[in-house]
């Protein structure tokens, strides 16, 4: 990073701080929400990088040659991407019933919905997923392989407890069985476009890779949801509906239309063709799509259960967050961990 460029960020990050610290004292619930939101969409690329690099460990292939160094650099973000989580402790009141007034059952109050497991859960799931990302990343041979298999197991078993904890709790009838797999698709899907995005696409069997992992993770995405969906309605579970009827409405439903269609539409219809696979630009543009469509699905998913003013104080958060996470990426950030990339 330049030093014109670190000056820019770090600049960003005054500027974002000052929104936020003002958001927070004029209108805490709006600025918890917006928190949230930057969040999450702070954690997705480091905590998809991390998956796409142990199963990349089990699979080997070029297309992980060709992303690991990109995907490294993200992976090792995640310490930083949890403690983006550390301010929203003391905003939970604000944004989560669990939180204001209890949860609904009071075994699931004792149990699981409560302050103590709520930030237990948190902390294990960030040093679980930066231990795999700084030490089995780069183990090698067969020990690596074995530990990337049980880090996956530990992974999606963190994604589905973090899914209900941060997005499901939001609504206290929500429940689902395939939200943490649709979760670890999102994530996964947002750093496998970021990384096709920004790493050379070369030679055409790498774009080729690529682009058929991109045509997977939107068919998964897509299926997962459509079928969440369809089971809910075909069931005529009316607690559960409520989970898409608080986000009713035109602008939710805009919103939600658009990223389908660049998420979906888009990507298969400029990946459909061997000529569009084999392509670094066109694969690169079906992944900017793609990115695209993650930061409106995050926006329904948050933003339509809270007044539309929490859209204004977005920008604060989304820049101090990423201007951060931008000086923390920089070569020598972290110089007291180590930096072995992936191996085999």
């Amino acid at each position: 990073m330049s030093r014109r460029s670190r000056i820019i960020a770090i600049a960003g990050l005054a500027v974002g701080l000052v929104g936020v610290v003002t958001a927070a004292v004029v209108a805490p619930r709006l600025a918890a929400v917006a928190w949230l939101y930057a969040a999450l969409l702070g954690m997705s690329l480091p905590v998809g990088a991390l998956t796409l690099l142990l199963t990349g460990k089990l699979t080997g292939g070029l297309w992980i040659e060709t992303l690991a160094p990109l995907l490294v650099s993200l992976s090792r973000l995640l310490p930083f991407a949890g403690l983006a989580f550390v301010p929203l402790l003391f905003f939970l009141p604000q944004i989560f019933p669990w939180a204001a007034v209890g949860a609904k059952d009071a075994s699931v109050a004792a149990l699981f919905l409560n302050y103590p497991f709520a930030i237990a859960r948190l902390v294990i799931a960030f040093a679980g997923w930066s231990l795999l990302a700084f030490v089995v990343v780069p183990m090698p041979g067969s020990n690596g392989q074995i530990a990337a298999g049980l880090g996956l197991i530990f992974h999606i078993v963190m994604v589905t407890l973090f899914g209900y904890d941060w997005l499901l709790s939001l609504q206290p009838d929500m429940t689902t069985t395939a939200f943490g797999a649709h979760l670890a698709i999102l994530f996964l899907m947002s750093a496998l476009a970021f990384a096709a995005l920004f790493s050379p696409l070369e030679p055409e069997k790498a774009s080729k890779d690529v682009a058929g992992l991109l045509i997977a993770c939107v068919l998964g995405t897509v299926y997962l949801a459509f079928m969440q969906f369809l089971i809910i309605w075909y069931g005529d579970l009316k607690d559960t509906a409520q989970f898409y009827l608080d986000r009713a409405g035109t602008a939710p439903l805009t919103t939600l239309v658009a990223a389908l269609i660049l998420g979906g539409l888009v990507p298969m219809a400029m990946l459909l063709s061997e000529e569009g696979r084999r392509s670094p630009e066109i694969v690169r543009g079906a992944a900017l799509s793609v990115l695209a469509a993650m930061v409106l699905y995050w926006a329904w998913l948050v933003f339509c259960l809270f007044p539309a003013a929490a859209l204004i104080v977005a920008p604060a958060p989304l820049l101090l967050i990423g201007c951060g996470l931008w000086l923390a990426a920089r070569p020598g950030a972290m110089p007291f961990l180590p930096s072995r990339g992936i191996a085999r």
